[in-house]
């Protein structure tokens, strides 16, 4: 990481997750805290300089129903454990949902 990102600071999920599906890469003027990781989330507080704090979770869901729904009543939990109905919370990812069939990698499955 050293060589792509000189100086900059990552985290991942691999503590949840042998695969570690989830990373984050930043700058060294952020100031990032680890409060949630799971194998389908990584939630972190930013501090920026001059900017209230605010909370992201980066997510990669699961590809079945029931992980899924797993991951929405995880962040459930999270909104109330954290009180992040007092912060800003940006909630950014794949949570493998589709609107159409025709979107889908085989288009045959309904």
């Amino acid at each position: 990481m050293a060589l792509i990102c000189p100086s900059w600071s990552y985290v991942s999920n691999h503590h949840s997750d042998p695969d570690g599906r989830i990373i984050l890469i930043w700058k060294p003027h952020l100031n990032i805290t680890i409060s949630h990781q799971s194998r389908q989330s990584l939630t972190c507080r930013v501090d920026y300089p001059s900017v209230p704090p605010f909370y992201f979770t980066a997510v990669y869901a699961g590809n079945t129903v029931e992980e899924r729904t797993e991951l929405w009543v995880e962040l459930l939990d999270l909104h109330a454990t954290l009180n992040l109905g007092s912060y800003p919370w940006l909630v950014r990812g794949d949570f493998n949902e589709i609107r159409h069939p025709s979107e889908h990698s085989i288009p045959s499955i309904s």
